[in-house]
């Protein structure tokens, strides 16, 4: 119970630190106008702050009423305090906001009063994007600032809440009073109507527009709203985009795949110039067409009765061939556990095994019964396949092995593993498996022939668009990892990441 207690009463303690930043600057205004701004912004969380508080007090209030112990005299000032503050606040908004000043005269007669209640109207709010403030502006100017019905106290307050970003800023450095709406209005407009920064946006939306690298039918449809959306922009600033055809056409044309290109001159095929409108007549069919297809194909690969996945019969992975012995391999994957401490690390990286001699090295590696060579324990050394040899004389065992000055008493293979008394901290070749993967296969089934025959099969794939192509696919069931070339990831869009893994099979 104490726990839940404490998890309301901090609850609750929140919304009276946002309530007191408010009542901060709702003080301040008296003194400074020019925090008004601030307070129409803050005040918008006001209502949202009350009925979380409320419901917290509440919840507090239940809580305590079933304990003996209770102090609601002590919860009932701390709901007091607040309710203070928040009438406070009502107040100062009241006096500042809703209602306009009195006439500058000085008589007791009032302004016509903005309205008590602002209606709600949906304009986006504008935060700075140039090409989007003549449609801002129209809708603004249509909705309110035209409309004689709205005092400029409210005018100036509806012009604030549909500011953001550096817009109001910018109307933040005018001070919030009535006569201040025009100024404001004002110097709102001539910071966004530079003719010349908006043509040149235009002008970059268009040039600027995505390089197509494939047939796909979002990527082709945004390009081609890029090029109407911004045109339509130039136009309406009174440039004649008609005497740019030619000029349009290639434009486009160089943002088009070789597909399409190629789709749309054997479309075309004529020796005469075609238009900026022929060519974008024909991506716009071309664009509906491969978004029919998409749709069509999604279907498809979702439905079991698909007709375009050919279904070829199960074979085995490796043919059987008559008159031949057989022998079954096994898929292993090998572990990285330190045959010396058994940490996960490779023997030859393991500091406690790299501070013995290499004499003592040799014996445990004798006695583990693993290949002097590349210390694994699955063959003997005269059967390991690694073609690393040691550093300094070349002979089949690892380098840190290597030593020499050998007593009588050593042993023929102790005496192959010598040559110099070098101790080695750590090696720096003789393999090259990675720490963390590696990873042995054998599979399969092998005759007495030079050969092995592979299932295969013609299968769809989707690449990273959505679009289907047709690949073929070697089937190997002993197969443990599964490879893919990298034309064909490249085909498929598929994205790429680099990773050490060693991969050793027979």
């Amino acid at each position: 119970m104490s726990e839940k207690l404490k998890k309301l009463r901090a609850l609750r303690q929140v919304d009276i630190f946002k309530l007191e930043a408010i009542y901060d600057i709702a003080n301040s205004v008296p003194g400074d106008e020019n925090n008004l701004p601030n307070l129409i912004v803050a005040y918008k969380n006001v209502l949202s702050i009350q009925e979380s508080f409320e419901r917290g007090h509440a919840d507090i209030i239940a809580t305590l009423a079933v304990r003996d112990d209770s102090d609601l005299d002590a919860e009932e000032i701390i709901r007091k305090n607040f309710m203070s503050m928040l009438n406070e606040i009502e107040v100062c908004y009241y006096k500042f906001v809703q209602v306009p000043k009195e006439q500058a005269s000085g008589s007791s007669t009032y302004t016509k009063k903005s309205n008590a209640k602002m209606p709600k109207l949906n304009i986006k709010c504008f935060s700075g994007d140039i090409k989007e403030f003549p449609t801002f502006i129209d809708m603004y100017d249509s909705s309110i600032h035209n409309n004689p019905d709205n005092s400029d106290m409210d005018k100036f307050n509806y012009l604030i809440s549909f500011l953001s970003g550096p817009p109001l800023e910018l109307i933040r450095r005018v001070r919030f009073i009535e006569q201040n709406y025009l100024t404001a209005y004002t110097l709102l407009r001539e910071r966004y109507t530079n003719k010349r920064d908006l043509a040149q946006e235009y002008w970059k939306g268009i040039y600027d527009s995505p390089q197509l690298t494939s047939e796909n039918a979002h990527m082709l449809r945004t390009l081609l709203d890029s090029f109407a959306q911004n045109l339509a922009g130039l136009e309406k600033m009174g440039y004649d985009t008609g005497h740019w055809d030619f000029m349009l056409m290639n434009l486009l044309l160089e943002k088009l795949d070789s597909n399409t290109v190629k789709a749309f001159e054997l479309h075309y095929a004529s020796n005469e110039i075609p238009t900026y409108q022929e060519l974008y007549s024909f991506l716009s069919k071309q664009c509906t067409g491969l978004e029919a297809f998409t749709k069509s194909k999604k279907i498809k690969v979702g439905s079991t009765s698909s007709p375009n996945f050919v279904r070829y019969p199960r074979k085995t992975a490796f043919m059987p061939v008559s008159g031949g012995r057989q022998q079954t391999l096994l898929a292993k994957t090998s572990t990285n556990n330190c045959l010396f401490c058994k940490s996960n690390h490779i023997i030859f990286k393991c500091p406690s095994f790299l501070t013995k001699t290499p004499q003592e090295r040799f014996k445990f590696a004798k006695r583990v019964r693993c290949c002097i060579n590349c210390f694994a324990t699955s063959h003997s050394t005269c059967h390991c396949s690694s073609d690393k040899r040691c550093r300094h004389c070349n002979k089949s065992h690892h380098t840190i092995l290597h030593f020499d000055n050998v007593t009588s008493g050593d042993n023929d293979d102790e005496a192959e593993a010598s040559t110099s008394n070098t101790n080695l901290s750590r090696p720096t070749e003789n393999t090259n498996i990675n720490e963390n993967n590696s990873l042995s296969t054998l599979s399969g089934v092998i005759p007495n022939f030079n050969y092995v025959l592979l299932s295969t099969a013609l299968v769809n794939i989707l690449d990273k668009f959505g679009n289907l192509h047709t690949m073929r696919a070697v089937i190997d069931s002993g197969s443990q990892v599964s490879f893919i070339t990298k034309a064909c990831a490249n085909k498929l869009a598929l994205p790429k990441f680099n990773a050490a893994l060693s991969i050793q099979g027979l």
